[in-house]
């Protein structure tokens, strides 16, 4: 009951650790059974559940809290967005690079080989754990071959899902300036990542 969870709540805001067990108690097999139900997270329950409690701790430490159960789901879904958004971090860099620009797509070739890299289902195989780096080396290297600073800083920026509102102002340039250099560095990366693509179709 809530009036259960706001009871241990200022039980343990008053410095009574163990009330803290008692919600630890009530809410884990929740949050093992939201993430055991999906075989992308499966394999990490316990280190999820471990960093959910985590911080929900740091944040009743910190904070009023009047509805824990608000804020234990709360803490569940970012925790679940975060580890989806970094398992297929890959896929969202190569597909925005190789995204419509003057017409051009990967061909089916490419595509089948871009496939087998960005394969992630069984990403504790070694192989995969092969794939996920080559990949990740790939994007390096043409990174590292734009040469002016800002247009790389943007790109950079720009991969990692910030917006070109956000980039502009960490980087105290004009929105359109992000917007243009992004044009450009794109259809670089696009051609840069495409024929390391090819060497490794050739292999």
């Amino acid at each position: 009951m809530e009036n259960d969870d706001l009871k241990f709540v200022q039980e343990f805001q008053a410095g009574n650790q163990t009330a803290f067990n008692k919600l630890y108690s009530k809410y884990l097999p929740i949050a093992e059974n939201f993430f055991l139900q999906d075989k992308l997270t499966r394999d990490f329950t316990q280190d999820y559940c471990q960093e959910i409690f985590i911080k929900l701790i740091r944040s009743l430490q910190t904070r009023e809290v009047t509805n824990f159960r608000n804020l234990f789901f709360i803490t569940l879904f970012n925790k679940k967005k975060d580890v989806l958004r970094q398992k297929y971090r890959n896929k969202f860099i190569i597909l925005s690079l190789f995204d419509e620009v003057n017409g051009n797509h990967p061909s089916k070739e490419e595509q089948r080989y871009l496939l087998d890299l960005l394969e992630e289902t069984n990403e504790n195989l070694p192989d995969s754990q092969v794939q996920t780096q080559e990949l990740q080396q790939i994007i390096q290297t043409c990174l590292d071959k734009i040469k002016n600073e800002k247009r790389r800083a943007i790109i950079s920026l720009k991969l990692e899902g910030y917006k070109e509102q956000q980039i502009a102002k960490l980087l105290k340039i004009n929105p359109h300036t992000v917007s243009s250099n992004w044009g450009r560095a794109k259809i670089f990366l696009q051609r840069c990542v495409s024929e390391r693509l090819k060497t490794g179709i050739k292999k």
